[in-house]
């Protein structure tokens, strides 16, 4: 089955969980002995998948060696199987072999009870009827009825969940997201703030806050504006540098910009309010070496 057959709940479903990667190696793991035919199979099958890499055991070196040659057109047709680059590369060993999925799949069904209510079961199977593949399909009704079970335990102990992630905690904010979520919705607004100021350097809280429509503290827009300051500062010292011992137009442009950025910044000017007498003035306070090299280029 090909990644376009999940859609809508399910989808959200397994991003929000975190399976969705589990979801795509799996459906990588149940393509193999289709792409490689059953003598293959019989001899060389995948163990796991760690990160892009898929780890392939083989009875005998032979199939080691065989199937080495064979990596790059398996890769290619493993992700063409599941729709998405999901393996970049596959490392074959030489070992005992795991369990043939569909074999140890039977094997493996457990008579786990679900305490889940007559809604709960109507959403997990609306979730999953878009799997045709019947194998995978009750891998992931499992995987789902279980998280709610999850959940369900989790309520009863007092936690919460992230309306955003999902995760249960007892640490929910105010606005009822855990305190990751809190983490990154803080420093997504922090690279907003960070990204508007390098485009207008001399934009204020109020003017930033206008062009972002979202809500920021002066105390956000102070550590983006700290941000952008240190890296120009930082990028002002290498471009010194360059141009004291590498000196060319090239150089010369990217110190001058630098400068130009950091004048508007710490004077909140915008280019038509900065006047030749306040330019130097503040590039003299960063040190006498910088107007030199400009003085110099004048000459």
């Amino acid at each position: 089955m090909r990644m376009q057959g999940i859609k809508g709940e399910l989808t959200e479903f397994l991003a929000k969980t975190g399976f969705l990667k589990k979801y795509y190696d799996q459906i990588a793991m149940n393509h193999w002995h289709h792409i490689v035919g059953e003598e293959i199979n019989k001899h060389c099958r995948p163990s796991k998948i760690q990160g892009k890499q898929m780890i392939v055991i083989c009875s005998h070196p032979m199939w080691t060696q065989e199937l080495s040659m064979r990596k790059r057109k398996l890769i290619k047709d493993l992700n063409k199987k599941t729709g998405k680059k999901i393996i970049n590369d596959i490392k074959f060993v030489t070992g005992q072999l795991p369990e043939n999925n569909t074999t140890s799949s039977k094997r493996r069904k457990e008579n786990k009870k679900y305490c889940l209510n007559k809604d709960d079961k109507k959403w997990v199977c609306k979730v999953i009827n878009d799997v045709t593949d019947h194998e995978l399909q009750e891998k992931l009704q499992k995987i789902i009825q279980e998280d709610i079970q999850l959940k369900k335990d989790k309520k009863d102990q007092g936690y919460q969940e992230c309306k955003k992630c999902g995760i249960m905690t007892k640490e929910l904010k105010l606005n009822a997201i855990c305190l990751q979520c809190e983490k990154e919705k803080h420093q997504d607004k922090l690279n907003s703030i960070i990204r508007v100021l390098k485009e207008s350097p001399w934009f204020q809280y109020e003017e930033v806050n206008e062009v972002l429509h979202i809500e920021i503290t002066r105390t956000e827009f102070n550590a983006g504006k700290n941000t952008v300051y240190n890296q120009i500062k930082d990028q002002l010292k290498q471009a010194k540098k360059a141009c004291k011992y590498c000196y060319n137009d090239q150089n010369y442009a990217w110190l001058k910009d630098l400068l130009n950025q950091y004048v508007l910044l710490v004077t909140e000017s915008s280019p038509k309010e900065i006047g030749d007498s306040t330019w130097r003035k503040i590039v003299g306070s960063l040190g006498k070496d910088y107007l030199r090299i400009i003085d110099n280029n004048r000459k």
